[in-house]
């Protein structure tokens, strides 16, 4: 498998960029593809993007003799619910 190839791997994500920091380690950023979500806290489906979280960086399995380190900025989906308020007309 070559190294920038690690978005084979892991669904929903395309390699950015792939260097090496000062000790020699691999540190592969990766974007996400997907286009939408689905709501932790209301379970719907979510397709509004509004922006980035902040960068994470996680631990990856090694490459010999280097750690590898993948760092993703995950977007954020918004709920978008629109509220209707009627008003009852008294007779």
């Amino acid at each position: 498998m070559d190294i920038s190839d690690i978005s084979s791997e892991i669904p929903n994500i395309k390699t950015e960029t792939v260097e090496r920091n000062k000790g020699g380690d691999f540190v592969i950023t990766v974007i996400s593809t997907a286009d939408g979500t689905i709501c932790h806290r209301c379970g719907r489906e979510i397709t509004k993007f509004y922006g980035y979280g902040r960068e994470t960086e996680l631990r990856h399995l090694p490459i010999p003799g280097h750690k590898t380190y993948i760092r993703i900025r995950p977007k954020l989906m918004n709920v978008l619910i629109v509220m209707i308020s009627l008003r009852q007309v008294r007779n």
